[in-house]
C-alpha cells in the first residue's frame, strides 16, 4: 500500500509539473540587448561627368558616394570603364592643394590591354570624365589633373 500511495503521489506530482510547462510565463519576456553596430560611412551626393552616347561631350550625373568625396567620385567614374579586356585594378590619389593639382596614379590589371590601345573615344571618356569631374567641383579647388601609371606619366 505504501508503494501504491508513493507511486500515485509521484504520478500526480509529475502531471502537475508537466502541465506547468505548458502554461504561459507570467511576465513579459525581456527584449534582447541591442547588438552594437559599427558606424557606417554616410553617402553623399556628388556630380560626376560621363560621356554621352555619341562620345562627343561629357554629361553631368548625380550619384551617391561614400568615403571622401574626391576618392568616391574617382571610384565611381572608374567603375564605368572596366570591360572584359580593359580593367583598372586600382589607383592612388595625390593632391597638391598649393598647386591645385590632383595626380591619379592608375594601376591596370595584369591581363588588361595598355592605355595606349584605347580608342580616341575611350581616352576622351576615361580621362575626360575624371578630369571634368574633379575640376568642376568648386569646393575641391582642383584646377589640373595629371595621370600616371606606376609613377610615370601616361603618354597616349
Amino acid at each position: 500500500m505504501n508503494f501504491k500511495f508513493f507511486s500515485l503521489r509521484f504520478v500526480a506530482f509529475a502531471l502537475l509539473g508537466l502541465t506547468a510547462c505548458s502554461q504561459p510565463s507570467p511576465g513579459p519576456t525581456p527584449e534582447p540587448a541591442p547588438v552594437p553596430v559599427a558606424p557606417t560611412q554616410t553617402a553623399t551626393t556628388l556630380e560626376i561627368y560621363l560621356p554621352d552616347i555619341y562620345c562627343e561631350s561629357l554629361v553631368p550625373r548625380q550619384v551617391e558616394a561614400t568615403g571622401t568625396d574626391v576618392e568616391g567620385a574617382i571610384a565611381i567614374v572608374l567603375d564605368h570603364f572596366n570591360t572584359a579586356d580593359f580593367a583598372i585594378a586600382g589607383y592612388r590619389l595625390s593632391l597638391d592643394p598649393a598647386g591645385h593639382t590632383a595626380t591619379i596614379d592608375l594601376r591596370l590589371s595584369p591581363d588588361s590591354r595598355p592605355f595606349q590601345t584605347l580608342s580616341g573615344c575611350q581616352q576622351f571618356a576615361l580621362f575626360g570624365s575624371l578630369r571634368q569631374t574633379l575640376t568642376n567641383h568648386p569646393t575641391w579647388q582642383i584646377q589640373e589633373v595629371e595621370f600616371t601609371q606606376q609613377g610615370e606619366a601616361i603618354v597616349l
